[in-house]
């Protein structure tokens, strides 16, 4: 019996995935984040103590930094704003507060939240 054509054929296509079975698929990203998952903590964990090391001039602790970036995301998205323009804004907070030499008290923290949410916006 002759088998058709297209039976037995593989397809075939610019993704490598299209061939390999879901279980290859979920070993290969097990074995991909398992590799690099020691790298992306170590490279968060540098970058929480990058902050934590700016904020130590100032007098607003880095809990009410999260606080205000919770809030941050909160009216950004009630707002229809991009991912793009909340970590903007996130990084002009961060950059803000790392030059400034004039030590910021708690109360400052909602103006530069707000002022640097207002800075991206005009990026958008």
């Amino acid at each position: 019996m002759v088998k058709n054509i297209s039976e037995t054929t593989t397809h075939c296509s610019d993704n490598p995935y299209d061939t390999i079975d879901e279980t290859l698929k979920e070993e290969y990203t097990n074995l991909i984040y398992k590799d690099y998952s020691n790298d992306i903590f170590e490279y968060i964990s540098e970058k929480e103590l990058g902050i934590e090391s700016f904020m130590a001039h100032h007098n607003i602790s880095t809990s009410l930094r999260a606080k205000m970036v919770d809030w941050m995301i909160e009216v950004l998205s009630s707002y229809k704003m991009s991912e793009e323009t909340f970590f903007k804004s996130v990084a002009l907070m961060d950059l803000y507060l790392k030059k400034e030499e004039k030590i910021q008290d708690t109360k400052d923290i909602h103006l530069i939240g707000i002022a640097a949410m207002f800075s991206a916006m005009k990026f958008e």
